[in-house]
């Protein structure tokens, strides 16, 4: 009884330890001999490589925006539409023109009104220097001074055809002396008449 207690205390027989350690060996080898001739592939180390797009879907079809209402500022006849359904708009894009008399009326009047301002402007930063305004005045005063002169030769032809017509008594002068007086009092008429008409237009 005290010998087969203690063979039980000390493990299993010789034997099947021998046996033990032989089919270790051998799977080791067997092992090691397939991984050396390609016939087993040992495991390794792998890193994971993050993707992107990897999980991208292709798909084709037709997205439908909210209607819009579009309503024109001033009333008029639609000319021109110059887009069609689905182009993209951009923020400002003219997508239609509208054609209105009335419009076009006012905005040539006010651009004639702009170029009247520009010009009455451009006027008055100009001014007047003062030889022109001397001119002016010259041209004035000899105005007035031919008038002063043709109202004189009008009285003097007016004299001249009086004494003319007095002189009747000697008859070879006479007809010269009023044909040269009555030529001088129209001459001197019509010259009176043209300045008098320039001092108005003045």
């Amino acid at each position: 009884m005290s010998e087969q207690g203690a063979s039980g205390r000390h493990g299993p027989p010789p034997i099947v330890r021998a046996a033990i350690v032989l089919t270790v060996i051998g799977i080791g080898g067997g092992t090691w001999f397939a991984a050396r001739n390609g016939y087993v592939s040992l495991p390794g180390i792998a890193r994971a490589a993050p993707t992107i797009g990897a999980n991208r879907i292709a798909v084709t079809g037709t997205i439908e925006s909210e209607e819009s209402t579009i309503t024109a500022e001033v009333s008029g006849r639609l000319v021109a539409f110059d887009v069609r359904d689905g182009d993209p708009l951009k923020v400002g894009q003219v997508i239609a023109r509208i054609e209105d008399p009335v419009i076009a009326a006012q905005v040539s009047q006010a651009q004639a009104s702009v170029g009247v301002a520009e010009a009455n402007l451009a006027m008055l930063r100009a001014g007047t220097r003062p030889e022109e305004v001397r001119a002016a005045e010259a041209a004035r005063d000899a105005s007035r001074a031919q008038l002063a002169t043709a109202q004189a030769q009008v009285a003097m032809a007016q004299v001249a055809v009086t004494n003319a017509e007095a002189l009747r008594a000697q008859p070879q002068e006479l007809d010269a002396r009023i044909h040269q007086a009555r030529v001088a009092q129209e001459v001197a008429v019509a010259r009176l008449a043209q300045l008098e008409a320039g001092g108005r237009a003045g």
